[in-house]
């Protein structure tokens, strides 16, 4: 049962995303320069930039750079010119994803096995019963496999945008 959930699982949160397009010069209240201003102050990124990739524990847009503060306190500017991306993980949201869509494959799955097989309940009541159990056990899954890969929220550097 585990691996039929995960087939179903793994696919959804893999594309469980939101992308977000900052445009040179960055637009002072815009919504893409806002999520990197929020997120950056309080997770750590994965910038892309054209000289290599980093993992900044902080980061921060100021003026036409940013600025990448790194575990014990080291520090980086990087002209936003050459930042191509940059990337945050919600390991929360991606557990609550997880787990709608787990309980709702499970919920199908189980669904109508309990109403094929109902024994001395009837059809109706044996679906919800075996439903919501198969949900749960999903939803379960679900937590775990979303905790672990997390919502991504991409932040796309677009040169004019």
């Amino acid at each position: 049962m585990s691996r039929v959930v995960l087939v179903f699982l793994l696919p959804a949160l893999a594309a469980s995303s939101t992308t977000y397009e900052l445009g040179l010069p960055p637009e002072p209240g815009s919504e893409s320069l806002a999520v990197v201003q929020a997120d950056g102050a309080r997770r750590s990124a994965r910038v892309d930039t054209e000289a290599g990739r980093y993992s900044a524990h902080r980061i921060s847009i100021e003026g036409s750079d940013a600025r990448l503060v790194f575990p014990f306190g080291d520090e980086r500017t990087v002209p936003l010119a050459e930042v191509q991306r940059i990337e945050f993980r919600h390991h929360g949201r991606g557990a609550l994803e997880g787990i709608g869509i787990g309980f709702l494959a499970g919920f199908l799955i189980g669904a109508p096995l309990g109403a094929a097989d109902s024994g001395w309940w009837e059809p109706g009541e044996a679906a919800l019963l075996v439903g919501t159990a198969f949900g749960i056990i999903a939803g379960g899954v679900g937590l775990l496999a979303g905790l672990a890969s997390g919502h991504k929220v991409r932040v796309l550097v677009v040169p004019g945008a």
